[in-house]
């Protein structure tokens, strides 16, 4: 999962390509983009990619010393173009999927420096900037427009602004440079380095308009017991969640329910489960995929067990229910 931020640091995400494309410019200056984070307080995190420009910054990177964190999508995971610990990685996020591996990107940055690619890097560019352009997050976005590679891409945004579909800020809120040099300069500028600890101490906060809401409970669990706020062992992560559920029946076996008070109830409860997950060092996002894939499994063995029954009529509940066991 998410790294905790070291204080003061500051987190670059970059977006680039995983293949080196036709110019070698773009590769060497990847490689010392990749160096030159190593010279003051950066940490980066990265689509996790091995190959290409994206390969170039990290491995350039992890070479001097940075802090690098590489979020994997799990059906990646087991190819060999991905990195892991094994390649100096700092930290993993295996995450469910494309959606989420951007969340947790977005979540950890603090700006975004993004390099040429191809339709995965400019996805990325157009939402980090939507993201902005709707309040989202104020962190810097950063083009870097190497021999000219992100033209096309200006020009199409000052098409849509020319014909009333674009506000002026979003083409503002790009900072446009023309080296890797540059980048780290516009980085320094913007963001006020080497003050970023107080951009950093908003993270919590920050993440609260990128991460989905059950990855969001973990990160800010995940905060509150970096400052001592954490259970000293398991069995007293496991008593809150009996205590939360023993509040939960309280409100639910009531003759009439209180819909506000069995939600606020039921919120206490998933709080609670997650935080357990989180204390046990297990991810919660495979949990629950795992259950749903045999949720799904058992229910069409089920409903194949019904069909071979050749049952002439809907089944009641408790049919249904022996069915489930017999499944």
């Amino acid at each position: 999962m998410l790294l905790e931020k070291r204080s003061g640091a500051f987190t670059v995400c970059v977006f680039a390509g995983t293949r080196p494309g036709d110019n070698p410019e773009f590769t060497a200056a990847a490689r010392r983009f990749g160096r030159a984070l190593s010279s003051d307080n950066y940490d980066l995190v990265f689509g996790g990619g091995t190959t290409g420009i994206m390969g170039a910054v990290a491995h350039e990177a992890i070479r001097h010393g940075v802090r690098v964190t590489s979020v994997i999508p799990r059906a990646m995971s087991d190819r060999n173009d991905t990195l892991d610990e094994s390649q100096g990685a700092d930290g993993v996020v295996l995450c469910g999927n494309m959606h989420q591996r951007k969340e947790y990107m977005y979540a950890a940055a603090d700006g975004f420096v993004v390099f040429p690619g191809g339709i995965g890097t400019l996805d990325e560019l157009i939402e980090v900037s939507t993201w902005r352009h709707l309040g989202l997050h104020d962190k810097p976005i950063i083009l870097v427009n190497i021999n000219g590679y992100w033209d096309f891409v200006l020009t199409a945004l000052r098409s849509m602004e020319k014909a009333g579909f674009l506000s002026e800020n979003i083409m503002g809120s790009i900072h446009l440079v023309d080296s890797s040099e540059a980048a780290i300069d516009s980085l320094q500028r913007y963001v006020q380095h080497p003050n970023a600890a107080s951009a950093a101490s908003g993270h919590v906060s920050e993440a609260s308009n990128c991460l989905s809401t059950l990855n969001l409970a973990r990160v800010v669990q995940l905060h509150a017991a970096s400052e001592g706020f954490e259970w000293e062992n398991h069995r007293r992560a496991y008593d809150k969640i009996k205590a939360e559920l023993s509040g939960l029946e309280n409100e639910v076996l009531k003759e009439e329910i209180n819909l506000q008070r069995a939600a606020e109830e039921l919120g206490d409860v998933l709080l609670a489960v997650i935080n357990f997950i989180r204390f046990l060092n297990l991810d919660h996002e495979q949990i629950l995929e795992n259950a749903i894939q045999k949720f799904v499994i058992r229910y069409d063995k089920m409903k194949q067990l019904m069909s071979d029954a050749l049952l002439d009529r809907q089944p009641t509940l408790d049919e249904m229910l022996r069915y489930w066991s017999m499944a």
